[in-house]
């Protein structure tokens, strides 16, 4: 798993909800810190915690069965969108 990057936004995000660590230690701890915001943060907390965790976990492009190069979601998905459905 990908640790989330040390920025200001989220230390201040960790300083808020997970109190009993320092707020480097809480963003280290990724999934006490998903849970804290989870639990305790409000709407913005969650929005931000959020961008953040899918920056962390953007999926490498992959090959798929038929050898086609693309994200691992992307062919059914697509196509269902594409089709009105």
């Amino acid at each position: 798993m990908k640790s989330l990057p040390r920025t200001a936004e989220l230390l201040a995000l960790a300083g808020r909800t997970v109190w009993y660590k320092p707020p480097d230690e809480a963003v280290a701890d990724q999934l006490n810190l998903v849970a804290h915001v989870l639990t305790y943060g409000d709407r913005e907390d969650v929005k931000v915690l959020r961008r953040y965790l899918e920056i962390a976990r953007r999926p490498a492009f992959s090959t798929n069965a038929r050898g086609h190069i693309g994200m691992p979601w992307s062919g059914g998905f697509l196509l269902l969108r594409c089709r009105g459905a």
